[in-house]
């Protein structure tokens, strides 16, 4: 019976230890992008459609616009709208950006957008 509780337990933490919401899976998309600039990291996010059309060599041309926005400072707040699309605010040292990102059923990004316009939203879900 011990060994079948302790069996049930491992499973149970495997499970939902490692399984991650997709709110933070793009966070840690948006810390490797522009943090730690790992774009290799960053692809492996995303779906294969994804992977073909915004490779790490495209990712890398970011560094300019990185130039642009100054320093990254961290993600302010999280919003997901009604059709699941995830809505980070993200502060840089000179100008906040709105990182705009849509995942499928098996938690990989199918869409990554940046935006200069911030999307309101009535109550910030964190």
């Amino acid at each position: 019976m011990r060994h079948l509780l302790v069996f049930v337990f491992v499973t149970m933490f495997s499970a939902f230890g490692f399984a991650q919401s997709q709110q933070a899976l793009g966070r840690e998309c948006i810390y490797n992008l522009y943090q730690k600039k790992d774009y290799n990291k960053v692809t492996t996010y995303f779906s294969d459609n994804l992977k073909k059309d915004l490779t790490a060599s495209k990712l890398s041309q970011t560094d300019l616009l990185l130039q642009k926005l100054g320093d990254y400072k961290g993600i302010v707040e999280t919003n997901k709208d009604e059709k699941g699309i995830y809505y980070y605010y993200v502060r840089f040292e000179n100008q906040p950006m709105d990182v705009i990102m849509k995942f499928d059923d098996k938690n990989k990004i199918t869409g990554l957008t940046m935006s200069s316009v911030h999307k309101e939203f009535k109550s910030a879900k964190k």
